[in-house]
């Protein structure tokens, strides 16, 4: 992602959690950030802009939303898009990864060494995972070029 913003959306944290977040990423991204604070918000920002990851709380601070149900609902809808969950509860991340996100990290581990390179591993891999699909798009369309009768 070299020379592009990573574009993040941090959804239900409350304001010191949330400031401490948006500092981990800012300290070691290229970041624009987003947040939301409920569900409706957060499912409107997916909608209407494009995301490179999505942190989402276990349980949403101003709304008492879950985590959990929210990344199912929009992978259910948007199959492609990369969620992380933040939780320091591990049953609460097995979850998150059922329904679809990433292995996430715990409050406690925000701003640590490993936090930061899991959220780095997770988007490279997405990167990675683009860049080969496009080839393989490529690659089938040079396929059928050269093979009249597909």
């Amino acid at each position: 992602m070299s020379g592009e913003q990573i574009r993040f959306l941090v959804v239900g944290n409350c304001g010191a959690d949330d400031a401490a977040i948006g500092s981990m990423l800012s300290n070691n991204f290229d970041a624009s950030i987003e947040r939301a604070k409920s569900s409706s918000e957060a499912s409107r920002k997916i909608e209407e802009q494009s995301f490179d990851l999505v942190l989402v709380n276990r349980i949403f601070d101003a709304t008492g939303e879950q985590g959990v149900r929210f990344i199912a609902e929009q992978k259910s809808r948007y199959p492609d898009l990369l969620m992380m969950l933040i939780s320091n509860y591990q049953d609460a991340q097995d979850q998150a990864i059922q329904a679809g996100a990433v292995n996430g990290f715990g409050k406690s581990k925000t701003g640590s060494q490993e936090t930061v390179s899991t959220i780095r591993q997770a988007i490279e891999g997405q990167v990675s995972i683009a860049h080969q699909s496009r080839e393989g798009d490529e690659q089938q369309m040079a396929a059928e070029k050269s093979d009249p009768a597909s």
